[in-house]
Formats: structure tokens, C-alpha cells, sequence
């Protein structure tokens, strides 16, 4: 690739990298190299451009890889004019999980075999706490002009805890946030993407009271009780993400339909 190709792709990483608010230290951590060699990619030193570490990139900082590369006539990238966020495209994710303690590159390994077909993305949090997203399809985002510098993605509602706004295989408009755990963003009663105590993604509706932090359902299912977080256990709380609203791909329920 061209040098000026190599400093746009350098520019797009940088901004990705600002944007998680991720050092050039924990970037070199999580992908196995050294803090100069991220250097030298963010600035469009490096002559011959390792796709595989391109694709660690990619995850890390949660842009797509053809977003970072995107090359024309195999020779020339395409500046992104937005230089930020693609607020237009709403990316649907089908499975989440919540991850702690493993090796990013060992986890994609595992992924590779398991679902060959399928692709994935992960969220870094500055802890190394990772947000894992199985990626399904992408539509025109409806919620662009909330605000078009938020990031956003559907979720997948796997269960009947939240059935009395939004039902199950329905998606979420997620805002997923970069700093996992900063509840400083919320108020009472918001609907947030969150972890019960067994690490597993839930939706629930957030409070905070003193010490106290209350993850309520709004579910017909009288078994779902409320999540309370009291006096230490805070610290286990986990902020993945802001609810915006809700959308059902009519391709879902188009058989139904006739």
C-alpha cells in the first residue's frame, strides 16, 4: 500500500483508540507487541501492513476491519469522511457475552473454529474487561439523528425480563459505552444493558440509592425478581450500556405476516 494510505489507515486508529479512551500501552497489552509498534501504525510508518494485526485492531477498537481498510482498486483507502462514528448503519448482534480474564487472541481461536461462519467483535474496557458481540446483519439506523456523536448497536433480547416494552428476538437500541462500569452517566429509572452476578447480559431498569443499586424487570413474569447491589458489592456493577429504544427486522415475522 501507498504511504498516504498507510497514514489514513494510521489516522482512523488513532481516533478509534482516543475514542475507547484505551492507551498505546493497553492497545500493545491486549494484542501482544510492543507500544512502539502501535506508534509506528498510528503513524503510517509501517511500509507492509500485517492484516492479522489489522483484524486485532479491528476488534479491539470495535471498527469494522472494512471500515479501517477500505481499499479501492487494491491500492488506495478511502478517507472516511466522518472521521468518528458511522451513525447511519445500526449493526445487530445476536449474542453478548460478558468476559473477564482471557486472552483475546486465544478467544478468537476458539471462536474461529466453533462458528466458522459467524463473526464477531469485542469492546475493551480500560480494566481488560471485554464485551464479546456475535454480529448478525446491519440496517439503516433509525436513531441517527438522536445523536450523531453516539455510537449505537442492536442487541438481541434473549428473554421475557423486560416483555412489557419489548418482547424477546426483538432488538435493543443499545449505547454501548467504552468504560465499562461508569454509572455517572445514568438517572433513575433509564434501561440499561447490564450483568447480573453471574456474568451473564441482562436488561433492566437502573436506580441508585445511597449505597444501594436496584436493577428492576418490567416483565409479566412474576419469577423475575430485581437485582440489589448493597454497600461493597457496587464495585461488581457493571454499566454496558444505555437503552435508547426498540426495533422488530420485518424480515423476522414477513412469513408470519402472510
Amino acid at each position: 500500500m501507498s504511504d498516504e494510505a498507510n497514514k489514513i489507515i494510521g489516522k482512523k486508529l488513532y481516533t478509534a483508540r482516543k475514542r475507547k479512551k484505551l492507551s498505546r500501552a493497553k492497545i500493545a497489552e491486549l494484542m501482544g507487541i510492543h507500544e512502539t509498534t502501535v506508534k509506528r501504525y498510528e503513524d503510517g510508518e509501517v511500509k507492509s501492513l500485517d492484516v492479522e494485526k489489522l483484524k486485532d485492531f479491528s476488534k479491539i477498537l470495535n471498527i469494522p476491519l472494512d471500515l479501517l481498510i477500505d481499499v479501492i482498486d487494491g491500492s488506495y483507502i478511502l478517507e472516511d469522511t466522518s472521521e468518528d462514528k458511522n451513525t447511519f448503519t445500526l449493526r445487530l448482534y445476536d449474542e453478548v457475552n460478558f468476559l473477564e480474564n482471557i486472552s483475546l487472541k486465544e478467544r478468537t481461536i476458539e471462536l474461529d473454529s466453533k462458528f466458522p461462519n459467524d463473526k464477531f467483535q469485542f469492546i475493551v474496557s480500560q480494566d481488560n474487561e471485554i464485551i464479546e458481540l456475535r454480529y448478525r446483519a446491519e440496517l439503516v439506523n433509525p436513531y441517527f439523528s438522536v445523536g450523531q456523536d453516539i455510537e449505537f448497536c442492536g442487541i438481541r433480547i434473549q428473554d421475557d425480563s423486560i416483555d412489557k416494552v419489548a418482547l424477546p428476538r426483538m432488538y435493543a437500541v443499545v449505547e454501548i459505552f467504552g468504560n465499562i462500569g461508569d454509572e455517572e452517566v445514568l438517572k433513575n429509572g433509564n434501561l440499561i444493558m447490564t450483568i447480573d452476578k453471574n456474568n451473564v447480559v441482562i436488561f433492566r431498569h437502573y436506580s441508585k440509592h445511597g449505597d444501594t443499586i436496584v436493577l428492576t424487570p418490567n416483565s409479566n413474569n412474576k419469577t423475575i425478581q430485581p437485582i440489589v447491589f448493597f454497600g461493597e458489592e457496587i464495585k461488581k456493577f457493571r454499566l454496558l450500556g444505555r437503552v435508547w429504544g426498540f426495533i422488530t427486522p420485518i424480515e423476522e415475522y414477513s412469513s408470519e405476516i402472510k
